[in-house]
């Protein structure tokens, strides 16, 4: 099982490929973080979420990088980070071993 060393390389090659999941979007409303929400845009029909399109501009543009990768590399949302990033790689890449920065 490969241990994070938060060293941000991860973050910054793949931060923008993410999926959300709905229990990220609960966890953000009741947390009240609109400084992540205004990144995120749901796709609705009838009150139901069909899709969830994130890390897009105010225009609705999708960013190529992740908005909560700071300069030196850390994550401003470490604390509650999505899923997908809390379980990377183990669950989406399990044959990484070792960081690729600590190659």
């Amino acid at each position: 099982m490969h241990v994070c060393e938060q060293c941000g390389l991860c973050c910054e090659r793949h931060g923008h490929e993410i999926t959300l999941s709905l229990s990220d979007l609960e966890r953000w409303h009741k947390q009240g973080r609109t400084d992540i929400l205004q990144f995120v845009k749901t796709i609705e029909y009838d009150s139901v979420i069909f899709g969830i399109r994130n890390w897009i501009d105010k225009t609705g543009k999708k960013l190529d990088f992740c908005p909560f990768l700071t300069k030196n590399f850390s994550c401003a949302i470490h604390e509650t980070k999505p899923d997908h990033c809390r379980m990377y790689p183990n669950k989406y890449y399990p044959f990484i071993r070792q960081c690729e920065r600590m190659k």
